[in-house]
């Protein structure tokens, strides 16, 4: 872990100084919220993977998550047992997630 931010604001700045592998955004989160943070990465850091995870696992949540371009989408409280396996995936290039369609 090379850091962890309060805001997307903070997140992106920490993106742009550390040019992490990966990130894992929260999707509600203020000044500038996951979502639009997402984009903003996929913009200035295209090798950036990202992560989605919030409490409100909606099907909007996850189809307004694939259209901002993350990776992943994992629901907070399945975090702990799904996050090692999404990683893995990603980072093997196998994961359906990689196409902009988080699972």
């Amino acid at each position: 872990m090379v850091g962890a931010a309060e805001d997307g604001v903070d997140a992106l700045a920490l993106v742009a100084s550390t040019r992490p592998d990966l990130v894992l955004m929260d999707l509600q989160m203020p000044r500038l919220d996951g979502l639009q943070a997402t984009r903003k990465i996929r913009a200035g850091f295209p090798g950036v993977r990202v992560i989605m995870t919030t409490f409100n696992d909606s099907e909007e949540s996850k189809a307004a998550s694939a259209a901002s371009g993350v990776d992943w989408f994992i629901p907070k409280e399945c975090l702990r047992d799904e996050l090692p396996g999404a990683i893995a995936q990603l980072f093997s290039g196998r994961a359906v997630g990689a196409e902009g369609e988080p699972s």
